[in-house]
């Protein structure tokens, strides 16, 4: 058939950029929604064209990672090329990368483009969109061709990260292509038999951040956070002030932990923002202050080991001790921490250990750390955090209903 003839044949089956809501003439449209924690599908079908759509997670919650797969095929027919496709992700989805797997001619006959990425640009645009094309290096078609070979089976995997304060609610998906020798742009969005939402999380937390109380500049110290429940899954973002301090931690047990050097004098706000991830909520801690100075050339290190129990009872007193050492004569105070919360006053080092009874007032897990000030000669430093289980108090005993069985001073066999 010639080109001319098989593109006027073909704008008879096609609706193009039309098809925006509804499906058009020749739209053939197989599979749809499934159970909500499956992966789901739909496929659309132009000539000899199918397209499928798959979305690995319909229901995330805000945090949650999603991958959506496009597998575009030609059934049977004359040969097709690909020249553009445009994927509609649902508002506040977050393109993280995009990987292509397209077979292409040229510029050697037959060649693989391996590994088969796309000319341009796979990147975001503001409207949310993400437009994929193959025509930087000509148009060509044939066995030398440049432009992706349908008939050799295109698969597109669009990677995103659901917005941490995206809106739960229904959602809408979509997808475009330009085939070379069709009269217009195949349009199918919305793809309205992909049932897609965002779930509202469903698991409070709280975060709190442990830093230093002073550090030297040019050295490194840890920022700490916890995150309750410790089965919390997500990351933290550090701030100093308005500022990211590097790229979002993962949280492992309840904590999420980073090394930072400040590079300037004066108090330095550090916060901690959690971004939650399968049904968990964001959470934020309050800024701590970190007095930062240049330090004296002269001044020694020093290490601060802290001991405190691995179990606790809420209610009942427990020991948290610290050691400072150092090559200088100590000075400064320590102050102990729960989470980013001081735990009784500052301290004074003396000999270098350091003691103080404390009593947990709520169960779970507590974060605990010290921090030694450092002074004339000597330099500051912190402890590791080291993980408290507090649980409740057992129950005596005899208090139940059947106590005064035992309770009277009747002594038998008087």
């Amino acid at each position: 058939m010639a080109r001319s003839v098989m593109r006027r044949t073909v704008s008879k089956m096609l609706v193009g950029a039309m098809a925006v809501a509804t499906l058009g003439v020749g739209q053939a449209v197989l599979g749809g929604g499934v159970a909500a924690a499956d992966p789901v599908s739909q496929t659309v079908t132009t000539s000899n064209i199918k397209a499928t759509k798959t979305v690995d997670n319909p229901n995330p919650f805000p945090g949650d990672t999603v991958t959506t797969t496009v597998v575009i095929e030609r059934d049977g027919g004359v040969d097709r090329y690909l020249r553009d496709f445009t994927d509609y992700p649902p508002a506040g989805y977050e393109l993280q990368k995009v990987q292509a797997n397209a077979w292409r001619g040229g510029p050697l006959m037959g060649a693989w483009n391996a590994p088969a990425q796309f000319d341009g640009p796979g990147s975001q645009n503001p409207s949310g969109a993400v437009k994929l094309w193959w025509t930087d290096h000509g148009t060509a078609m044939g066995p030398a061709g440049k432009m992706a070979v349908i008939n050799k089976g295109v698969t597109l995997t669009f990677t995103y990260k659901v917005a941490a304060n995206a809106q739960p609610g229904p959602r809408n998906t979509g997808m475009a292509f330009n085939v070379e020798t069709f009269g217009s742009t195949q349009v199918y969005n919305p793809l309205n038999q992909l049932n897609l939402s965002v779930q509202q999380p469903v698991t409070n937390t709280t975060t709190a951040v442990t830093v230093p109380p002073t550090a030297d500049k040019g050295a490194p110290v840890t920022l700490s956070a916890a995150v309750t429940p410790s089965n919390a899954s997500g990351t933290v973002q550090f701030k100093d002030g308005n500022t990211n301090i590097g790229a979002p931690v993962p949280v492992a047990g309840g904590i999420a932990s980073m090394s930072h050097t400040f590079t300037t004098d004066g108090s330095h706000a550090i916060s901690a923002e959690f971004s939650g991830s399968a049904g968990f909520s964001n959470s934020s801690a309050a800024g701590r202050l970190v007095q930062v100075s240049t330090p004296d050339p002269s001044a020694k290190e020093s290490a601060t080991l802290m001991t405190a129990p691995d179990n606790a009872t809420a209610g009942t007193s427990v020991r948290l001790s610290a050691q400072v050492s150092s090559t200088a004569p100590l000075t400064g105070t320590v102050q102990f921490y729960d989470g980013g919360n001081p735990i009784g006053p500052r301290i004074p080092v003396g000999n270098g250990v350091v003691g103080i009874d404390h009593i947990f007032s709520t169960t779970g897990p507590h974060q605990i750390s010290a921090s030694f000030t450092g002074g004339p000669g000597v330099r500051g430093s912190s402890s590791t955090s080291q993980t408290v289980q507090v649980a409740d108090a057992p129950i005596s005993p005899g208090t139940g209903s059947l106590g005064s069985l035992g309770g009277g001073s009747s002594t038998f066999g008087s």
